[in-house]
């Protein structure tokens, strides 16, 4: 399985969606790859990596650079973050049973 997350990284900002990815996969012993969409800047704003923005516009086919993150492929298939616990479950991960 290929996972990885686009997203925000805690060490530069708060993203709740991007720690919960990060809790699921780690979780259930999934390695992935975190691609960070933006950084904290010297000034403590932040700095957008648009080369990073830009490919994930292209490869996901958003119509522009209005993006809710996290953005989370699972073997190159977009699964939205209120999906994946439920994903990773029907997958046979160990992660608790989702909750309707």
């Amino acid at each position: 399985m290929k996972a990885e997350i686009y997203g925000v990284d805690e060490a530069d900002f708060r993203c709740a969606g991007c720690l919960a990815a990060k809790k699921l996969f780690t979780e259930a012993g999934i390695e992935f790859e975190f691609n960070k969409v933006l950084t904290r800047g010297p000034d403590d704003f932040p700095v957008y990596n648009l080369e990073i923005i830009d490919s994930l516009v292209k490869r996901a086919k958003f119509p522009n650079r209005q993006i809710v993150y996290p953005v989370v492929f699972i073997d190159d298939t977009i699964v939205r973050i209120k999906n994946l616990q439920a994903t990773l479950y029907e997958m046979g991960y160990d992660v608790d049973p989702p909750q309707n």
